[in-house]
């Protein structure tokens, strides 16, 4: 891409990403974190299955 597109590019999305800065914050936001290790499983053949330390 040229300069210029990215430019034209950038222009045009400035407002609304003043906008969506300026915005009210909600007082609570939910959070979920999930994690897990995949291990390798030997059961009749190998699998990659989710794990953790017990």
């Amino acid at each position: 891409m040229s300069k210029q597109t990215i430019s034209t590019i950038t222009d045009k999305v400035m407002d609304g990403m003043a906008e969506w800065q300026n915005r009210p914050l909600d007082r609570v936001y939910p959070v979920l974190f999930v994690d897990a290790i995949n291990v390798k499983i030997r059961d009749g053949q190998v699998a990659n299955r989710p794990g953790g330390l017990s």
